[in-house]
């Protein structure tokens, strides 16, 4: 039987293109089936974890997400009444190996597809192409794609993987009767705007509280000439919609005045940073409840058709960016077939169920909504009266390690490439 590939991707997101890099460094073909026509610049920020960043950088990928991102090395933890409450070191400050990196969601995308045409092929990705069913022999599987003037097409291969985020298809067709992602209650305004630089270019603040509203701001581009910074920024509040608010719809800052007055936040003038903002999107804060199995025969899921989480600790791209590299070690070790993707299962479902979950009850900006709780929303002379910084390190220590189970064994499994800038150079740009 002929093969398009060994492996056919369901999705051309960060998951689905960081998979494809990585089978490639494993020497496996793949193909990539997207439904989009083009990719546009949508969404906002998203940051990536040293322990993301690491596997792009052994395959030659740090130096072009540096250019296009900005080293975070701060969490600035505030009450609604501007009160500091923490501060947590990260990436290369905090002693790792590698960086945390905060970019545009477009921009990450954007280096992603530029390696992977690169180096596989423009042609190995199938635009304007949508999933609509997936078949399986003990041979064999093939993707059935509705193409963008209605036609239908045929893309085979030995395995699938759905990349095809929170609304997968590949999940539904599994997971027939499981229904909609699962509301938390919480509604999020995003947006991103050019401004000045706060606290030193490399910060990321989180300020307020679900119940009052919680407002998160970091730098999403290196510091310019004159200190200019596109900024990516969070509004979230418990209890402004329904469910049944679309995706990415697009949102006002007139129905953020709850966010519209003066934080005191150190050089962070949050109503200047709505105002000047020309797009919001506007998202339910949603999960699904974790699947007990994600492989079925010679069909797989990846990142957010897997395991969809809460966006609390920077923890979504970064969790796919991991399956994709861990699930090109087990088939490069198996070859492409159920045994590796059962082998894949194994390894990253227990540790992503367990964030999955953490997320919901105790993430690690929870200790926005204890500090509230704690002085029932009042201001205070001082931290220390609601609450003591061993008890603020036990949180967010708790947190760490429940992450860094979702870490173990990725690593090790990569073939390195040139990287192209060293940690060591980043660290020398602070």
């Amino acid at each position: 039987m002929r093969f398009d590939a060994d492996v056919i991707i369901v999705g051309g997101g960060i998951g689905g293109l960081a998979l494809a890099l990585a089978l490639h460094n494993k020497g496996i073909e793949c193909r990539v089936v997207e439904a989009a026509k083009e990719y546009a610049a949508i969404g906002a920020g998203v940051n990536l974890l040293p322990h993301a960043v690491a596997p792009l950088a052994q395959i030659g990928l740090l130096e072009a997400l540096s250019e296009h991102g900005n080293q975070t090395t701060n969490l600035q933890f505030y009450t609604e009444h501007g009160l500091h409450i923490h501060c947590e070191r990260r990436g290369l400050a905090a002693g790792h190996d590698y960086p945390q990196l905060s970019l545009h969601r477009a921009n990450l995308h954007k280096v992603l597809r530029a390696a992977f045409d690169e180096r596989l092929g423009a042609g190995q990705i199938r635009m304007a192409s949508k999933c609509v069913r997936i078949d399986q022999d003990d041979e064999s599987v093939s993707v059935r794609v509705e193409t963008e003037h209605g036609g239908m097409a045929v893309v085979r291969g030995k395995i699938v993987v759905g990349c095809d985020g929170i609304h997968s298809m590949a999940r539904k067709q599994l997971f027939p009767n499981e229904g909609p992602p699962i509301f938390s209650g919480v509604t999020m305004w995003r947006g991103v705007t050019e401004m000045r630089s706060f606290l030193g270019g490399h910060t990321m603040v989180l300020a307020g509280c679900l119940r009052a509203g919680k407002v998160v701001a970091y730098p999403v581009t290196p510091p310019s000439h004159g200190s200019v910074q596109l900024v990516n920024w969070v509004a979230e509040i418990r209890g402004a919609h329904e469910q049944t608010i679309g995706w990415e719809t697009s949102g006002n800052v007139n129905s953020l005045a709850w966010a519209n007055r003066d934080w005191m936040l150190p050089g962070l003038d949050v109503p200047t940073m709505l105002r000047q903002t020309e797009r919001v999107l506007v998202y339910p804060m949603v999960d699904r409840d974790p699947l007990a199995q994600w492989s079925f025969g010679r069909i797989t899921l990846l990142g957010d058709a897997a395991h969809p989480m809460y966006p609390f600790g920077s923890n979504g791209a970064c969790q796919a960016i991991l399956d994709a590299f861990a699930l090109a070690a087990h088939l490069s070790d198996q070859g492409a077939n159920q045994e590796a993707l059962w082998a894949y299962q194994q390894q990253r479902l227990p540790p992503t169920r367990d964030v999955t979950l953490l997320n919901r009850v105790s993430p690690p900006d929870d200790i926005l909504d204890e500090v509230d709780r704690r002085s029932r929303g009042r201001p205070v002379n001082s931290i220390n009266e609601i609450i003591q910084p061993a008890e603020i390190n036990w949180r967010m220590a708790r947190y760490q390690r429940t992450t860094a189970g979702a870490i173990g064994g990725v690593l090790n499994s990569i073939a390195p490439q040139s990287a192209g800038i060293s940690g060591e150079k980043l660290r020398e740009g602070l």
